[in-house]
């Protein structure tokens, strides 16, 4: 049914090996396994800490979508957060099942399932950068029209914007999926998704950030949206930090044919450290420097996204600018 297996590309399968070829390019992952009697210190050692990141992000990112789907007013920008959100949540279970069968010394059963998890990894991985993507552009477009964003902007826009990244990254794979079921050949369908992940979101990604940060940082008036802006500063670093570098080696493994580095699994847990890490951004920028020394993370993430629940400040600042 299925022709191949990407077993390389999770970080190893409880000491069993898997062989297969991805458009010609022969994957392994017995570059972790010495025998087949278990797992070795090191991979114990990574195990640990993923299963640890995993659990940490499950917990944090689980808090936010439920305090963002429930407890907290929904704004245009609080729509993106709850999806990315959601994308990292699931990303980090994906990870998490991967971990739990490999520590438990349970193989995948078959490749199928084995192609299915990591289709919807990267399914998961891609609408979250896309997602990132379209924050860092929205903002950027707030703060550099901010009259346009708040009087002019169709009021729909984030929920057509999430649903369309939703969409447009599950199609490749399920493309993908369905294509080999039949027999088909792909046509490299998982490249054009590498390509579009790696040469269109990290340069718009790139270049809102410095733009927000030229206005924000220079510009005095814009100072006022300092925790969403730097929220979202922080949330774009450690995404060229942690999660880029996967991108770099999907596009390296698939579309260039090469083989696997050996340090590919590193880039995973990057990978999940960077879904894990935003909601623990929110907490770090929104908590109060004085006053209480405890607080609730509703009033935290209250307290990062309130500016963009005042559109009044915006016009003010706009035209402070303007004059």
């Amino acid at each position: 049914m299925i022709n191949y297996t990407i077993a390389s590309l999770p970080p190893w399968n409880a000491g069993e090996e898997y062989y297969g070829t991805y458009n010609g390019t022969v994957l392994s992952n017995n570059s972790y396994t010495d025998n087949n009697s278990g797992l070795a210190l090191g991979q114990y050692i990574y195990l640990y800490i993923s299963l640890l990141i995993n659990i940490l992000g499950l917990w944090w990112n689980g808090t936010v979508i439920w305090l963002l789907a429930f407890c907290i007013k929904r704004t245009p920008f609080t729509t993106y957060i709850l999806n990315l959100s959601i994308a990292d949540f699931g990303l980090i279970i994906v990870n998490h099942i991967w971990n739990i069968l490999s520590l438990l010394g349970i193989p995948v059963p078959n490749p199928l399932l084995f192609s299915i998890l990591f289709l919807i990894f990267l399914f998961l991985h891609s609408t979250g950068q896309f997602l990132l993507t379209a924050i860092s552009i929205d903002r950027c477009v707030a703060v550099l029209f901010p009259l346009w964003h708040r009087c002019h902007r169709p009021p729909n826009t984030s929920t057509t914007v999430c649903a369309s990244a939703w969409v447009f990254c599950f199609l490749s794979p399920a493309i993908h999926l369905t294509l080999d079921l039949a027999n088909l050949k792909d046509g490299d369908i998982l490249n054009i998704q590498f390509v579009l992940n790696g040469f269109l979101c990290l340069p718009l990604m790139t270049i809102s950030a410095l733009i927000l940060f030229i206005k924000v940082c220079f510009k005095s008036q814009q100072r006022r949206q300092g925790k969403l802006i730097a929220a979202i500063l922080l949330a774009l670093l450690f995404f060229i930090i942690c999660s880029f570098p996967l991108n770099a080696l999907f596009i390296t493994v698939f579309v260039l044919h090469s083989e696997p580095p050996s340090f590919l699994h590193y880039a995973f847990i990057l990978a999940c450290l960077n879904s894990s890490v935003n909601p623990l951004i929110y907490f770090l920028v929104g908590r109060q420097k004085r006053g209480r020394c405890m607080q609730n993370m509703k009033a935290i993430l209250q307290n990062v996204f309130k500016e963009d629940e005042n559109p009044s400040e915006a016009v003010e600042i706009s035209l402070e600018t303007q004059l």
